[in-house]
């Protein structure tokens, strides 16, 4: 998402720029940045970020598929490596 950022277009919508700069963070205890929690933004009088909950969604989707590739590739790998491996220590055997 930071690489898409750098050369995005996005539209002048008020509601997405509130959804977008509305949310506070902070760190976690592993120095992860952790965004303000939506009971957290209703108290100071924001409402539920969903548009931009929606474009976060939209890089999860991405990611997603790219693990997913990356599971098949390992499982054909897999299948190769043990196909004619008949030994005492083959996990196939």
């Amino acid at each position: 998402m930071a690489e898409w950022l750098k050369t995005a277009q996005i539209p002048d919508d008020p509601e997405l720029e509130v959804d977008l700069c509305g949310p506070q963070y902070g760190y976690s205890n592993k120095s992860q940045i952790q965004l303000e929690r939506k009971e957290d933004m209703k108290s100071r009088g924001l409402a539920s970020p969903d548009l931009g909950d929606t474009l976060a969604m939209s890089f999860h989707v991405t990611l997603n598929a790219k693990v997913r590739q990356q599971k098949e590739w390992f499982e054909e790998l897999s299948r190769y490596r043990y196909k004619n491996d008949r030994s005492e220590h083959s996990w196939m055997a």
